[in-house]
């Protein structure tokens, strides 16, 4: 604005037509004067600048503290019925289906209920092994007749060679009673007796073993489940024909689960036989009853898997109350190391997105202000922390060491009970930053009662 009231007189004075140029300096002068004077009236002193305040930022801290803490690895997993614990039914031989799941004492078999060991699941046609079965008890009298008979000829064979014994014993030297083809004629016919009677006897137990073969046979047109459990899908109808090997259904038992986890090799040397394994589950769905359920491992192979290069470990849980079923994917938790009575510090306190984890501590400084009261003024300090067990259950972890973060030689800073580490609020927070504790709601409802 002063630029253009300039350029404006410049023109009025070099526009008068005067013939001397000797009063042009001064009529610019007193012209300017009388300019500044009006722009020193027409601006308004700028007030001093306030000074800058610092605001303490609200935080929440903590003192480290003393617990016994327990760190769980995580592992993948498949659950999956114990080995001896699932049966695949299928058909022996081949045959035509009479009937699925028939009534058992009136009560109907359906897929999925719990069946016994033993219990009918199919009945294949088993007619032509039955007709058989009776053919051969009904021949079974003729056999015991034979055998009565080759018996009686048996002992009139021996009573005849006893009486021909007793005829030459009591005939003198000179007298022969009894001649030697007699008696020679005599026990060969004992003889033939007792083979007779031994080849009938032989007949009766072929005849028993053919019955006992064909109630075996019998057994195989049954198909029953080997063992208790669930029964699942069954893949089989009346009428249709099986052809030997053909899968019926399938029974499995899930009162015990195994999971089975390939384990890296870096991991699977922190395992051991019968290690507390827990499933990873949300706590509010958990009943107390399967809160108390915890698994063990029970199979570490000896050998890792060619292509992957992991190890096979398999850790069994109870099931009653889960209720799991096989074939899902769970995780597992395994306790790898247990420590009693170590300093730990929330996780909240942990500043984990750098390369090292870095904790903030609270120092203490005392002031007096204007009064000359003294007070307290906290400041945030940023150190490195060197960490030990994490225990995820109680979000703690063991603090073993603090270390200053820009020296190349980590400089070790004391670790002291009464060390206050921020807690919340404390991202975006450098070194010498103000601070403040963060007072809780519930303090503040109460204030205001007051």
């Amino acid at each position: 604005m002063t630029w253009i009231l300039l350029n404006r007189i410049n023109k009025i004075t070099n526009g008068q037509r005067q013939p001397a140029d000797a009063g042009r300096p001064l009529i610019k002068f007193a012209l300017l004067a009388a300019l500044m004077l009006l722009s020193s009236g027409c601006m308004k002193e700028d007030p001093p600048a306030a000074a800058e305040e610092k605001h303490a930022a609200l935080v929440k801290w903590e003192a480290a503290e003393k617990n016994d803490l327990e760190e769980w690895t995580e592992l993948l997993g498949i659950t999956q019925p114990l080995p001896n614990r699932v049966a695949h039914i299928s058909a022996a031989v081949g045959g035509y289906v009479l009937s699925v799941l028939p009534s058992d004492n009136g009560k109907t078999i359906v897929e999925g209920q719990r069946v016994e060991k033993g219990q009918i699941l199919v009945q294949l046609d088993d007619r032509v092994l039955r007709a058989n079965r009776e053919k051969l008890l009904v021949s079974d009298p003729e056999l015991q007749e034979q055998i009565k008979q080759a018996g009686h000829a048996l002992e009139l064979a021996r009573y005849e060679v006893e009486r021909l014994e007793r005829l030459q014993r009591s005939s003198g030297t000179s007298v022969m009673l009894v001649t030697k083809v007699e008696m020679d004629k005599a026990q060969l016919a004992l003889k033939d007796a007792e083979s007779k009677y031994k080849a009938a006897k032989a007949k009766e137990e072929i005849a028993r073993a053919e019955i006992k073969a064909i109630d075996e046979q019998l057994n195989l047109y049954t198909l029953r489940a080997p063992i208790a459990g669930q029964l699942g899908m069954v893949h089989a109808y009346p009428g249709q024909t099986l052809a030997a090997g053909t899968s019926i259904a399938e029974v499995v038992n899930l009162d015990d689960i195994d999971v089975l986890c390939f384990v890296p090799a870096t991991t699977v040397g922190r395992l051991r036989l019968d290690q507390l394994v827990r499933i990873e589950e949300k706590e509010e769905a958990l009943t107390d009853a399967v809160k108390l359920e915890q698994g063990r491992i029970v199979f570490i192979s000896e050998q890792a898997q060619a292509e992957t290069g992991t190890v096979a470990v398999k850790a069994r849980f109870p099931n009653q109350h889960r209720k799991l079923r096989a074939n899902t994917l769970v995780r597992v938790r395994v306790l790898t190391e247990k420590k009693s009575d170590c300093l730990t510090i929330p996780e909240a306190a942990l500043l984990e997105d750098q390369e090292e984890p870095a904790v903030l501590v609270v120092e203490t400084e005392k002031k007096k202000d204007k009064d000359g009261k003294e007070e307290e003024e906290h400041h945030a300090r940023k150190l490195v922390a060197k960490l030990g067990l994490r225990d995820r259950d109680k979000h703690r972890v063991e603090i073993l060491g603090l270390f200053e973060v820009e020296e190349e030689k980590k400089k070790p800073v004391p670790l002291e009970k009464d060390t206050l580490f921020i807690v919340e609020g404390g991202h975006g927070l450098e070194d010498k930053d103000l601070v403040t504790l963060k007072k809780e709601e519930h303090e503040e409802e109460k204030k205001d009662e007051k």
